[in-house]
C-alpha cells in the first residue's frame, strides 16, 4: 500500500489543511499515526503539532510515545496541552525520556520571552496545580540526585532561576480547546500582532546575517 512521505514543510501544510476542514479529534488521530510512523528524530521535529490539535488525548499520547531524542518540543507540547503539576511530577520520577519532557514542560510555563516560538508566546501556558516553592525545589533535588547528567543539570538550573514565574498563579492566554484556532489564525488572539511582528524582525535579521556570511564565504573561496 502507498505510504505518504512527509517533509517537515509538507507535514505542516497538510496539518493546517486538515485542521481547517476536519474536527480536531480527527486531525489528532491522523497526525499521531503519521508521527508514530516516522523515525524518532523526525517524530521529535513534528511532535509540536499534537499540541495544536487541542486534543484531550494528546497528553496521554505524549506520555506513551516520548523517546530519544527528547527535544524541547515534547515538553512544550505537554505544557501547551495543559499538563498539570501532578502529571509532571509523575514524569519526573519515571524514565529518562519522560523526565526530560517534564523538565522542558516546566520551563515552557515561564513567562513568554522572544526566544520562544511565537505561538508558544501567544498561548502563554501555565502550570496548573503548582506546588509550593519548597516542594518544587525538593523534587528537583531528587531529580538531580538520580539523574546527574549535563542536560538535566542545565534544565534544573533554568527552572530554579525562573521558578517564581513558573509557579505564579495566572491565566493562560489561549485555552487548550482553542489551540487549533491559534494555529490557523493567531492574529485573533490578544497581543499576537506585536509578538508576530517582533518575531519577523528577529527572523529577518537572522536571514540577513546568514546571507552575509554565505556571501563573504563565496567571495573568499573565489579569490
Amino acid at each position: 500500500m502507498y505510504k505518504q512521505i512527509y517533509t517537515s514543510g509538507s507535514l505542516h501544510e497538510e496539518f493546517a489543511s486538515r485542521l481547517a476542514s476536519d474536527e480536531p479529534e480527527s486531525v489528532f488521530s491522523w497526525v499521531s499515526q503519521v508521527l508514530e510512523s516516522l523515525p524518532p528524530a523526525q517524530r521529535a521535529n513534528g511532535v509540536i503539532l499534537v499540541a495544536y490539535t487541542g486534543s484531550p488525548s494528546g497528553l496521554s499520547w505524549l506520555e506513551n510515545n516520548v523517546a530519544s531524542p527528547v527535544k524541547d518540543a515534547w515538553g512544550i507540547a505537554a505544557a501547551l496541552l495543559g499538563a498539570t503539576w501532578p502529571r509532571i511530577e509523575s514524569w519526573l520520577s519515571d524514565s529518562g525520556a519522560k523526565k526530560l519532557m517534564a523538565l522542558d514542560a516546566l520551563l515552557a510555563c515561564r513567562r513568554a520571552v522572544p526566544s520562544m516560538a511565537p505561538l508558544h508566546q501567544i498561548a502563554a501556558p501555565t502550570l496548573q496545580g503548582a506546588p509550593t516553592p519548597k516542594n518544587l525545589d525538593a523534587c528537583l533535588s531528587k531529580v538531580l540526585a538520580t539523574t546527574p547528567t549535563p542536560r538535566v543539570e542545565a534544565a534544573v538550573a533554568s527552572i530554579r532561576k525562573h521558578s517564581e514565574e513558573i509557579l505564579a498563579i495566572r491565566n493562560r492566554s489561549v485555552a487548550v480547546s482553542d489551540m487549533p484556532k491559534l494555529y490557523l489564525n493567531p492574529l485573533k488572539f490578544p497581543g499576537a500582532a506585536s509578538i508576530l511582528e517582533k518575531h519577523e524582525i528577529v527572523a529577518r535579521g537572522i536571514r540577513e546575517s546568514v546571507a552575509e556570511v554565505l556571501s563573504e564565504h563565496i567571495t573568499q573561496t573565489r579569490h
